[in-house]
């Protein structure tokens, strides 16, 4: 009698074995590349979302909602919802019995680093504000300098082609310093635009 319940006393002791949810499919960079958001592509724009999804006891994902999207108004957080489709997850389990669960599930938006063309305008900006930033994490580096350069040189041919003044230029340049510092901090890189306006 004693050891029966002792044996039931350590069965209850025993904590349970919970497994936590993991990808069975994770979508390709090309997958997630080919829902880029036009605007976003056009303006050379990269995003990052938070999905929240339920995984079912089947591991498929349901109830999905954009829990942040960053930057806002591009249409990252609509893309990650449609990407969804080709994920699929191993379910949680506890001591072996799937069960619902619900998960974080961040999608990354990277716009590719090949042949790029020149940008626009708004591009250019976008890219001066980055390598400004990342020029300001390494004073010393003389090819991120010229860089930097090459990108400011092109805002100015650029701008001829707009009515800004002078003024109204410095303000544009300072608000992609801006823009570029924020993004910089928030992990976004510059590769794409270093490529392009490399000396």
């Amino acid at each position: 009698m004693l050891s029966a319940v002792l044996t039931a006393m350590i069965i209850m002791l025993t904590p349970p074995v919970v497994t936590i949810p993991d990808w069975r499919h994770q979508p390709t960079p090309d997958e997630v590349r080919s829902r880029y958001p036009s605007k976003a592509e056009k303006d050379w724009v990269e995003g990052k979302v938070i999905l929240r999804c339920v995984v079912l006891s089947t591991g498929r994902l349901d109830q999905c909602v954009v829990r942040s999207e960053s930057p806002a108004d591009y249409g990252f957080g609509e893309a990650a919802l449609g990407v969804t489709r080709l994920m699929e997850m191993r379910p949680r389990t506890v001591d072996g019995a799937a069960e619902e669960s619900e998960v974080d599930i961040p999608v990354d938006f990277r716009l590719p680093i090949t042949n790029a063309p020149l940008p626009d305008m708004a591009g250019t900006l976008r890219c001066y504000g980055m390598i400004a930033a990342h020029s300001r994490s390494l004073p010393k580096d003389r090819v991120l300098k010229r860089t930097l350069a090459e990108a400011l040189r092109r805002v100015r041919g650029l701008s001829a082609f707009t009515p800004w003044t002078e003024a109204d230029l410095q303000a544009q340049l300072a608000a992609a310093e801006a823009d570029g510092a924020k993004a910089w901090r928030e992990g976004f890189n510059d590769d794409r635009c270093r490529l392009v306006f490399a000396p």
